[in-house]
C-alpha cells in the first residue's frame, strides 16, 4: 500500500492541511528548536483523530537555528526522513512562504534528486511499487483561504480556534505578538471565528499594521500580494470592531461622538 506522509508540526498550516489531505501518517520531527517543547506539549493534547496516526522522531537540527528562527536546509532533511515512512510526502507550505526550500523549484529539484537516490534504495524500503512524490498541494492558498476551505469541509470550529502556532517557548496558547500568532489571528478574523482569549495578548489592528510594515521592509516588494490583502482585511475588520465597541460605551453619548466613529469606519473601509 502506498502511504501518504504529512510533515506535521501541530501548527496552523499542518493542522489545517491534515484535514484536507487526510494522510496515513503524521510525522513530527522533534528538531530541538527553541519552541519544540511547546510544540510537543500541544501534540500531546490532540484528540485521537490525530494521535493514532502520529509518529515522533528526533533529529536535532535546532543547534543550527538562526536568531530569526530560520533553519537552513530544513525541508531537505525532513524530506529524506519522511520518505522512510511512505512514498508520498506532503509539505504544509502556504501562499506567504517565500523561503527557497518552500517553492515549486524546490519540489521539482527534490523530486529529481530522489529519483536518482531511489535507484539503489527502493528495494530496501519494502515498497510494492517504485512510485513516489513530493508535493505541497495548498502552497498557493493563504491561511485565510485554508481556514475557509476547512470550514467548508466540516472541520470543527473549536479545533481550528484551538491550534497553537507560536514562537514563544513560554506561552501555552500563543503569545499574540510573534509573526505566527498574528498570521493565525488574521485567518481567524477574516473567517469570523476570532476571539481575544485565544491569545495571551489580544491581537490589535496596530499589531497587524506593524506586521504589514515588517513584511514590506523585509521582503522588499516580493511578498505575496494576496497575503498582504489578508492582512489589510483583518486590520480593517478589527478597526471597525474597535470603533463599534467604543461607540457602545456609556462615555459616547453625543451625536458628535458617534459621528466621529462612523467617519473613522468609513475612512478605513475606503
Amino acid at each position: 500500500m502506498e502511504k501518504k506522509v504529512l510533515l506535521f508540526s501541530g501548527g496552523f498550516d499542518s493542522m489545517l492541511q491534515e484535514w484536507l489531505i487526510k494522510p496515513d501518517i503524521l510525522l513530527y520531527v522533534d528538531m530541538r528548536t527553541s519552541y519544540s517543547d511547546r510544540e510537543v506539549e500541544a501534540l500531546l493534547r490532540l484528540p485521537d483523530h490525530y494521535t493514532h496516526r502520529m509518529r515522533v522522531i528526533h533529529f536535532p537540527l535546532g543547534e543550527y537555528e538562526r536568531d530569526n528562527k530560520y533553519l537552513p536546509y530544513r525541508n531537505m532533511f525532513l524530506a529524506g526522513l519522511a520518505m522512510q515512512y511512505g512514498q508520498h510526502v506532503y509539505f504544509g507550505f502556504n501562499e506567504a512562504d517565500d523561503a527557497p526550500d518552500k517553492d515549486d523549484t524546490f519540489i521539482r529539484r527534490l523530486t529529481t534528486l530522489f529519483r536518482h537516490l531511489n535507484k539503489h534504495c527502493i528495494g530496501d524500503m519494502g515498497w510494492e511499487t517504485t512510485n513516489f512524490s513530493f508535493s505541497a498541494p495548498y502552497e498557493h492558498l493563504t491561511k485565510t483561504e485554508m481556514v475557509a476551505e476547512c470550514l467548508k469541509q466540516g472541520m470543527p470550529v473549536d479545533w481550528i480556534r484551538g491550534i497553537r502556532s507560536c514562537y514563544d517557548s513560554e506561552s501555552v496558547i500563543g503569545c499574540g505578538v510573534c509573526r505566527p500568532c498574528v498570521n493565525r489571528a488574521v485567518a481567524l478574523i477574516n473567517n469570523g471565528i476570532y476571539s481575544p482569549e485565544l491569545f495571551d495578548t489580544p491581537i490589535t489592528a496596530d499589531r497587524i499594521a506593524d506586521l504589514m510594515k515588517e513584511t514590506r521592509e523585509y521582503d522588499g516588494g516580493n511578498y505575496s500580494k494576496r497575503y498582504y490583502a489578508d492582512l489589510q482585511k483583518a486590520k480593517r475588520l478589527l478597526f471597525i470592531k474597535q470603533g463599534v465597541t467604543l461607540a457602545l460605551q456609556p462615555s459616547f453619548q453625543t451625536v458628535e461622538d458617534f459621528t466621529a466613529i462612523e467617519l473613522k469606519i468609513i475612512f478605513i473601509k475606503n
